[in-house]
């Protein structure tokens, strides 16, 4: 338990770089060979994180994480996974590509996250 409270914690801190929300984690086994779990987020407003991946979405902007769903759906599922004690790593289901944070972007969209890394 104490696991998922840290994680709950970590993506709170990290939706709050974007979406000045808190969030809520709810996890089901992912799979039972593994220690990953699939998840998503609900932030503050009430609504679920997407990873954007519409045509609307491109260049810089293509996987940004935003709060809008009403339900879950493929692009509301997330793969957490434990790398290190206190670490892990958050992966779309939807394009299969890691959560990061752009820390090279300028302006109000430094740090924004978004499901873009081929890799952990």
């Amino acid at each position: 338990m104490r696991r998922n409270t840290l994680v709950r914690q970590l993506l709170c801190a990290a939706l709050s770089v974007t979406a000045a929300a808190t969030a809520m984690v709810s996890t089901t086994p992912a799979q039972a060979s593994t220690t990953c779990s699939t998840v998503s987020l609900k932030a503050a407003n009430g609504l679920y994180v997407t990873a954007e991946l519409g045509s609307g979405y491109t260049g810089a902007d293509y996987g940004m994480l935003r709060a809008r769903a009403t339900s879950v759906g493929p692009w509301e599922r997330f793969e957490e996974c434990p790398l290190v004690p206190y670490t892990i790593t958050l992966r779309s289901e939807a394009n299969g590509l890691y959560v990061t944070a752009e820390l090279g972007y300028t302006g109000t969209e430094n740090g924004m996250l978004v499901a873009g890394m081929l890799r952990a």
